[in-house]
């Protein structure tokens, strides 16, 4: 009897185990196939996107200002002296295409037209997607020859401008660079942006401060071929 009870166990646990199996086993598969077409979806629209890149053109950097403080401000009638500190972030938003920038030149302006202070740093490359954070500093002293000559009825509006506590400057970068791609061997793309970050107000008192509605993205003028 017992071995009667075993040969009817046997019967019936191993029917189970194959339905089991072969239900686990198609799930399986499924879970393959979809994985499977989704990583070839991805690398589709990537590539196609690194394509368009290269045919049609790259997406313009993207220029956000940080910051804006000024110290030791001081305007008299024959010439302005004072220190600017600002800081920017530039992104290359453009996948397959890397940035090669020479040089970053920058102008402090009073309002948006008058210019008080010029600036330059070294370039740098931005790889696809890169983000970097960028400081200039600009001084003036109004006795510099390579600094921009402030007019005396430039410096009466920004005396008037501090004693009110709130004085209004601009800052313009301009680029020179190129782009080129990482994945197709094909020729470079020179592009010169200016960035223009105006409308800056900055709480001034005894010479001293710092802009308050900052970050900010600055509108760009491209031109490229």
């Amino acid at each position: 009897m017992s071995t009667q009870a075993i040969a009817t166990s046997t019967s019936i646990f191993f029917p189970v185990v194959i339905v089991i199996d072969r239900h686990w086993s198609i799930i399986t598969r499924w879970y393959s196939i979809l994985i499977a077409s989704s990583i070839t979806t991805f690398a589709v629209i990537y590539s196609l996107n690194l394509l368009m890149e290269v045919s049609i053109g790259t997406k313009p950097p993207n220029f956000q200002i940080n910051s804006l403080s000024v110290s030791d401000l001081n305007v008299s009638d024959t010439k302005l002296a004072a220190i600017w500190n600002a800081s920017f972030r530039i992104y290359n938003p453009n996948h397959g295409m890397e940035l090669f920038l020479h040089r970053i030149d920058g102008i402090v302006f009073y309002k948006e037209e008058e210019a008080l202070s010029i600036s330059s740093i070294d370039g740098f490359n931005l790889g696809s997607r890169e983000k970097k954070l960028v400081s200039m500093q600009f001084a003036t002293t109004g006795y510099e020859g390579d600094q921009p000559i402030v007019e005396y009825p430039v410096l009466r509006e920004i005396a008037k401008d501090q004693e009110h506590g709130t004085v209004r400057f601009s800052v313009r970068l301009d680029l020179l660079g190129y782009y080129k791609s990482k994945f197709f061997r094909c020729r470079s793309r020179a592009v010169v942006v200016k960035s223009y970050c105006s409308d800056l107000k900055v709480g001034v008192g005894n010479g001293h401060g710092y802009i308050q509605n900052v970050p900010r993205i600055c509108p760009l003028v491209i031109f490229d071929n």
